[in-house]
Order: structure tokens, then sequence, then C-alpha cells
């Protein structure tokens, strides 16, 4: 696909110098002394995470599969789409998106493509996302020894019309940035499959 938008290089931005400050299981944050292109200097705190996957599964009823779950940081019951961190060194992001799809949701798709790419937080998280959309839809088995824990146990699974469940973004109800960004591209990928991409394609993050 070409370009549309194109984009600038980063040119004449550096780090001139890098503090790790926090190290956790989950994401490390970091301090960096940047020099701009002008010659001026700043300091930025940075959260550094391994990155995750997304998945919009759409049934044969023209239904996504979506999850309410609590979320801490926000002290809310959130509408979202299966997603997981990218924590199984060397795992290709198609398969840790099947893989949590069976986990998250007891789901297994034929059909896969590529949908969106995320940049999460790009204020101060390098956090990147790879969206796929899946479809063809049925039953899985969890796999062997996951256990579902925590905010996780308490997960609610709902199927929702791809149409109702846009219709919220647009209400406020689903406010979760990665499941907005997510459902909106799916509502026009299923109008316009020529937007779609092969769920290989190489993702240089």
């Amino acid at each position: 696909m070409a370009s549309i938008l194109g984009g600038r290089d980063a040119v004449g931005y550096s780090v001139t110098k890098s503090e790790r400050i926090y190290d956790g299981p989950i994401f490390t944050l970091r301090r960096d002394a940047v020099e701009f292109p002008d010659g001026s200097s700043a300091t930025r705190d940075v959260v550094s995470h391994d990155g995750a996957v997304a998945i919009v599964p759409i049934d044969a009823d023209g239904r996504v599969v979506l999850i309410e779950q609590y979320r801490h940081s926000v002290a809310q019951m959130l509408w979202e789409v299966p997603a997981g961190l990218l924590d199984v060194a060397g795992e290709h992001a198609l398969d840790a998106a099947k893989r949590e799809l069976a986990e998250e949701v007891g789901l297994r798709a034929t059909s896969w493509h590529t949908l969106i790419d995320l940049v999460s937080a790009p204020g101060f998280c390098d956090e990147r996302v790879r969206v796929f959309l899946a479809r063809e839809l049925s039953e899985a088995p969890r796999p062997d020894g996951f256990v579902l824990e925590h905010e996780e146990a308490q997960v609610a699974v709902h199927r929702v019309p791809l149409a109702d469940a846009v219709a919220a973004v647009h209400a406020g109800e689903v406010v979760n940035s990665l499941a907005v960004g997510a459902l909106l591209a799916a509502e026009r990928a299923l109008r316009e499959e020529n937007v779609l991409r092969a769920a290989d394609i190489p993702w240089p993050a």
C-alpha cells in the first residue's frame, strides 16, 4: 500500500544521557536528556513497554466480541477488545494474537488480517500495538496450564453488533483508546476490504 501522508525522519533529535529509574515486570521507566534541532535541550521521562497485540473478533452474524474489565488506574469497568502483552520471547505478533484470543475469550479464528498499528500514548510511553481483525470464529480451549487471575478472572465477555459498538464509541461509552481505534477501523474494513493488510506483514516496531 502506497504511503498517503509520508513522514519526516527525526533528524537533529538526540539523546545525550539516559538513566533507568524503575524496573518492573510490565514496564520500565527511564529519564532521557534530549537535544533538539535548534540546540535547546530538555529532560523527558519515558515509560518503556515491550508492546502488545489486540484482536477485533467478528462472528458470522457481524457481532464483535468485547470484554468488560476493571482497570485500576482509572477505577472503572472499561469496554475493550481482547488484547495482551508481547511477553513471550521470539513469538511473532500473529501467534501472540492467536494465543491471546484463546486465553482471553476461548476462541480461535481461521481468517486473520492486520487491521491497524497504534502508538498508545506517545506523550510518555513507547508502547506499540498491532491490531488484527479475526473472523470465521469457533470455540477453542484455553492453553494448558493457563489460569485467569485477578482482574482477568472477573472479565465479562459480550457479543455486540459492530454498529452498536461503534455507536457506543461516539456516545462516549467506549473510551479505551485501543478499543476506540480498533472498532472504528473494523467498521471501515468491513465496508472496504482493500484497506486490510496481510496478517503476517512485517512490523518494524
